[in-house]
């Protein structure tokens, strides 16, 4: 209800959050049990944010017509997803963001799908499909798939250099996957981020913390409807390709 984001927004402010804000309740979950995260200290371990390469990815298509597809899949790291002829398969790691406490929202109960960080974008004008977005990351997903469409549709960027501009993360959140770490009021950046937008960052009270990439992998596509061109531009951050056939 409108009434109900009225008074969640009175806890933005414009300094940084230096931890969760209490939970919310808007009548749909009841009582509210609160994920005990494990915190760890803000750190620059620029390895710890580039990962390896066999966990998320994003692929995407078009052609000359105008058709378009975009998918992320992910099972967290897929090798952890058993196969076994006899008896089926294990659930995909993303079951793992499932909460197994009671009465939590995101708990695991029958009937219900995990909240999940992945996300694929399609961005049409006037009715017709023009450009894809999406981007690994784990938590950093939404965000810097965020920053890239901002970087396309109002900085007018092309599809190489929005997935090429520095990015961002807040770690002010419990993160998606055990064991769950918490570094409340860290603000990721990557090596890009000039030092005098650091400065300003932490005065405003953000624990700024230089790490390797803050999302790796994207990929964005985008079709000129009028002229029928395509383009594509691929992350740098790990090995990722935009190809022409």
């Amino acid at each position: 209800s409108k009434a109900y984001a009225a008074e969640r927004c009175k806890l933005v402010s414009d300094q940084a959050c230096p931890e969760l804000p209490p939970y919310g309740d808007p009548g749909a979950f009841g009582t509210r049990a609160r994920v005990t995260p494990l915190r760890e200290p803000a750190t620059s371990d620029a390895a710890r944010a580039v990962g390896g390469e066999d966990g998320t990815t994003h692929l995407a298509a078009l052609d000359r017509d105008g058709n378009m597809v975009c998918i992320t899949p992910s099972g967290g790291v897929f090798r952890k997803s058993a196969f076994v002829p006899e008896l089926g398969c294990t659930l995909s790691t993303r079951s793992e963001m499932f909460v197994l406490e009671d009465g939590h929202p995101n708990g695991l109960v029958p009937g219900k799908r995990p909240r999940t960080t992945l996300i694929s974008y399609l961005i049409s004008k006037d009715g017709v499909p023009v450009t894809t977005v999406g981007c690994p990351g784990g938590d950093d997903q939404a965000q810097a798939n965020l920053q890239i469409v901002l970087n396309l549709l109002v900085w007018g960027m092309n599809p190489q250099q929005a997935v090429e501009a520095p990015r961002f993360s807040t770690q002010t959140l419990v993160n998606s996957f055990w064991p769950r770490v918490y570094r409340p009021g860290q603000l990721n950046v990557e090596a890009g981020i000039p030092e005098h937008t650091r400065g300003e960052l932490r005065a405003l009270g953000h624990v700024v913390s230089e790490i390797g990439a803050c999302g790796v992998g994207a990929v964005v596509t985008r079709r000129n409807p009028e002229t029928g061109v395509v383009s594509a531009g691929a992350d740098p951050r790990r090995p990722t390709y935009a190809l022409a056939w």
